[in-house]
């Protein structure tokens, strides 16, 4: 029976750093939330979500059994450059 993909999102924030800080990521992940409420419902996918995440947490999705080989998507919010993802 094949599984159904997964939807990793991802998100990382500066906590010490006002001026860094990035006030609408609840909204953004709010908002992709609600996009994929009916697919997920549906069973059409898998949403797994990380608020605040670290990078050891990041890893752990990737290489966990109930994960690997089914992300389909990967949605990051924070920081980032065209070469990094600053978490």
């Amino acid at each position: 029976m094949p599984q159904i993909p997964v939807v990793f999102l991802a998100f990382a924030n500066d906590r010490v750093d006002n001026a860094a800080y990035l006030r609408n990521l609840p909204k953004e992940l709010d908002g992709i939330r609600k996009a994929l409420h009916d697919a997920q419902k549906a069973g059409l996918c898998e949403v797994v979500e990380r608020a605040n995440m670290t990078i050891e947490q990041m890893l752990d999705v990737f290489q966990s059994e109930a994960y690997r080989n089914r992300i389909s998507i990967f949605h990051y919010g924070g920081h980032a450059n065209g070469f990094q993802l600053l978490l």
